[in-house]
């Protein structure tokens, strides 16, 4: 349940934000804090929410790459 519920919030992110890049100010940020957490649920909430998302805005994370190879090698050491 958690993963449908995560991949519906990267979705519905993703459509707000591909029509209007600064639609959602607070999304990176709340996805930067869920693989910041140390409960292994938030991380892999994270990855899903990314997977859907970038289905949708794929561009929204340019310039981000190297925060983004952090989180998901830290993700992943977890």
């Amino acid at each position: 349940m958690k993963k449908h519920i995560a991949n519906t919030i990267g979705e519905i992110a993703g459509t707000i934000i591909s029509t209007n890049n600064d639609a959602w100010p607070e999304f990176k940020a709340s996805v930067w804090k869920l693989f910041q957490d140390s409960q292994l649920n938030s991380i892999f909430g994270g990855f899903y929410i990314l997977e859907s998302f970038l289905t949708f805005a794929p561009d929204h994370f340019k310039g981000n790459e190297n925060d983004l190879y952090a989180l998901f090698k830290n993700g992943l050491e977890h």
